[in-house]
């Protein structure tokens, strides 16, 4: 089983990214388990999005123990808890310019660390501050598409926002591409 935990801001997307996963991983013929957790709602405020993908049936539907992989939309939610609960290999993708290396280090974690600026691949494509889908399309290259493969992310970006105009549809399919392409090692 592969846990996933998404660290946003209300109003980043990070319910969306959750979604999106879980839904790409279904249309993999795979098991998934999604759900929010956020206090009160407002618009940045900070909110957790987790996600469970296994080949076999989830039985578990309590929160998740060990992420093995952390998205973080908003760096300046990285502080010590954030890196409590993870795997010893966790894999973290942040939307950041920076090197976070060390700040990582300094709470104790010493897994993978991959940045990408999903917020000026966001405001590049969609011209507005959205950099969930994009982090997603970084996390997917990141994991080796071990998570989901680029092309379900594609045909669920497609499926999910085609209600809001094929403009907008486009403009998340360059953004998760770009991702996918750019995203680095820290």
């Amino acid at each position: 089983m592969i846990e996933i935990r998404i660290h946003g801001r209300g109003g980043q997307g990070g319910k969306t990214a959750g979604q999106l996963i879980a839904e790409a991983a279904l249309s993999e013929k795979k098991y998934v388990h999604a759900f929010p957790e956020y206090g009160p709602e407002r618009t940045g405020a900070p909110v957790k999005t987790y996600v469970k993908i296994s080949d076999k049936e989830i039985l578990n539907h309590s929160g998740i123990k060990h992420a093995e992989i952390v998205l973080v939309i908003d760096e300046s939610l990285i502080d010590e808890d954030i890196v409590e609960n993870i795997a010893s290999t966790c894999i973290f993708v942040i939307n950041t310019k920076k090197d976070l290396t060390q700040k990582l280090r300094k709470f104790g974690f010493n897994g993978h660390i991959y940045c990408i600026d999903a917020t000026q691949i966001a405001l590049h494509e969609l011209g507005k501050n959205i950099p969930n889908i994009a982090l997603v399309g970084g996390l997917i290259k990141a994991s080796k598409e071990k998570v989901i493969k680029l092309k379900s992310l594609n045909n669920k970006i497609k499926k999910i926002l085609e209600k809001k105009g094929k403009g907008i549809v486009n403009a998340n399919l360059k953004a998760a591409k770009r991702a996918y392409d750019e995203i680095k090692k820290c």
